[in-house]
């Protein structure tokens, strides 16, 4: 799984570069009524350095075969019943999880005024292995962890499901030394919430994108930028930041690690 933190780099000799091959390949299906660069600035985005990061330490091995939860999830026709929920709760800070039967896992996580709202489908296997480690019966043989007299930072809670859709939960502060049986569940769960929130691949819409000319992909900080180019034979693509003066060229197979999505067009009235 890739990670957030890529770092965007003025090369503006590339973007002429670039430019020029355009130019010479003239390919007219990418790029009908072509125009100079505006004045502005063109930057383009490099792959991550493998040396500024390290891809493993993100990687769960019960996360193999997931896929991005797409479409409708219901069993029989009614909502899956849920399987494990673990909700973190800090001043300025929500993490919340749910995993339900058929491996659909829903996140969302708000830290400093960003949000991550997240579904996947995890192998059903994984929800074994996970359920496994946090069953209800091994919940219930945990003590609940002493209350502090004073006002709480914050709260966690770690619910688990029976069958017959009853649960057993424990809530303690995040901030305390816990019991080691629950630390032990909640750095499980802690693991996976992390991986799956800071995922760039699996759970991002983008994956496998094949760009078009006038699509309108969304940044990390919610700026749009419209595909204003396909260039170098389909490998590098150009697009225009719909507010700002500002272009980037990035390898086509990387769109999912600097984007999060892609707007709908709007209607036609």
């Amino acid at each position: 799984m890739n990670v957030r933190g890529r770092r965007w780099v003025v090369l503006l000799l590339l973007a002429f570069s670039l430019e020029a091959r355009a130019d010479a390949q003239s390919e007219p299906e990418s790029e009908p009524n072509s125009e100079p660069f505006a004045s502005g600035t063109a930057i383009a985005i490099p792959r991550p350095d493998p040396r500024d990061h390290d891809p493993e330490k993100y990687e769960i091995p019960e996360l193999s075969g997931a896929s991005t939860g797409r479409g409708s999830h219901l069993v029989g026709g009614a909502l899956p019943r849920p399987q494990l929920h673990y909700v973190v709760r800090l001043p300025g800070i929500l993490q919340r999880m749910t995993i339900f039967e058929n491996g659909l896992v829903v996140v969302h996580v708000e830290n400093g005024g960003a949000t991550i709202m997240k579904q996947l489908v995890l192998p059903l296997d994984a929800v074994a292995t996970y359920r496994t480690h946090v069953s209800p019966a091994g919940l219930e043989l945990i003590q609940e962890n002493g209350r502090d007299s004073g006002p709480s930072p914050g709260r966690s809670v770690i619910r688990s499901y029976r069958d017959d859709g009853s649960f057993v939960e424990r809530s303690f502060d995040p901030t305390l030394i816990l019991r080691a049986e629950l630390t032990q569940k909640k750095i499980i769960l802690d693991d996976l919430l992390r991986a799956l929130a800071e995922d760039r691949e699996v759970s991002n819409p983008l994956t496998g994108y094949r760009p078009k000319l006038g699509d309108v992909l969304v940044a990390d900080d919610q700026k749009s930028y419209k595909i204003t180019r396909i260039i170098d034979q389909g490998t590098i693509v150009e697009l225009t930041c719909t507010t700002d003066p500002l272009k980037m060229y990035v390898s086509s197979k990387e769109l999912y690690n600097y984007f999060i999505g892609k707007r709908r067009k709007a209607e036609p009235q």
